[in-house]
C-alpha cells in the first residue's frame, strides 16, 4: 500500500517538470536579423532637378553593406518655369538657359541600426558614399559653348529600408551629397544638394 503512496507522490512531483517541458516546445526565440545583398531602382528628388538610377549592396558582416550606385540626374535653371498651355494642352517652359546632366558612379557603405532591438522587416541606417561625377551641360543658344567637366562627389545619408512580402525592398533616405566642379557647370559651378531618395528592390 505503501508503495501506491511513493508512486503518487512521485507522480505529482514530477508533474511541474513535464508541464514545463511542454511549454518549453511553445516558446520561442526571436529570430535572428538577417543580411541580405540587395538590388534596385531608385528616384530622387534634388532642390535643383531630379535623377534616377540603380543600386546593388552586398552584406559583409556585422550588418553593415557595400554596394555600388549609377545614377543620372536632371538640373534645372533657376529662373525656369513649367507650365501646360491651357489652349493647346502642350508642355512649355519658359527661363531655361542651360540642360545640364550628371552621370554620377559611387560606392556605399551602409550600417543598419538596432538591428537585434527592432523588427527584422524595418531596418533604420546611416550610409556614407564617395566617387566620380560626369557633368555636361547643352546650353539653350547655340552660339555659347558646351560643357563638359569631371568631379569628385561625397555624400552621406539616413534612412530606412522596409523588407516586404516576397523579399520586396522599399527605402527611403534623405542624404546630402556635396558636389563642386573646377568651373562653371551651367549656372554654378557648385552643384551640392539636399537629396530626397526612393528606393525599390529586391532582396537576394
Amino acid at each position: 500500500m505503501k508503495h501506491k503512496y511513493y508512486i503518487v507522490l512521485l507522480l505529482l512531483l514530477t508533474i511541474p517538470l513535464h508541464v514545463f517541458g511542454q511549454y518549453e516546445k511553445y516558446l520561442q526565440k526571436d529570430p535572428e536579423p538577417t543580411e541580405q545583398a540587395q538590388t534596385g531602382a531608385a528616384f530622387s528628388v534634388i532642390e535643383n532637378g531630379t535623377g534616377v538610377g540603380g543600386f546593388y549592396e552586398m552584406p559583409v558582416g556585422w550588418f553593415t553593406n557595400l554596394g555600388a550606385e549609377l545614377n543620372f540626374f536632371f538640373l534645372r535653371d533657376s529662373k525656369q518655369v513649367d507650365y501646360i498651355d491651357p489652349y493647346y494642352g502642350y508642355h512649355m517652359t519658359i527661363g531655361r538657359e542651360n540642360n545640364v546632366y550628371l552621370f554620377e558612379l559611387m560606392l556605399t557603405l551602409k550600417k543598419r541600426l538596432f538591428a537585434r532591438e527592432i523588427d527584422d522587416n524595418f531596418r533604420p541606417f546611416i550610409a556614407v558614399g564617395a566617387g566620380p561625377v560626369y557633368g555636361m551641360n547643352f546650353p539653350e543658344k547655340k552660339s555659347f559653348p558646351k560643357q563638359y567637366r569631371w568631379t569628385f562627389n561625397g555624400a552621406a545619408s539616413a534612412g530606412v529600408d522596409i523588407a516586404m512580402r516576397g523579399d520586396y525592398l522599399f527605402g527611403i533616405s534623405l542624404q546630402y551629397r556635396y558636389m563642386k566642379f573646377n568651373g562653371t557647370l551651367g549656372e554654378t559651378s557648385d552643384h551640392s544638394t539636399m537629396d530626397i531618395r526612393i528606393e525599390l528592390g529586391k532582396l537576394l
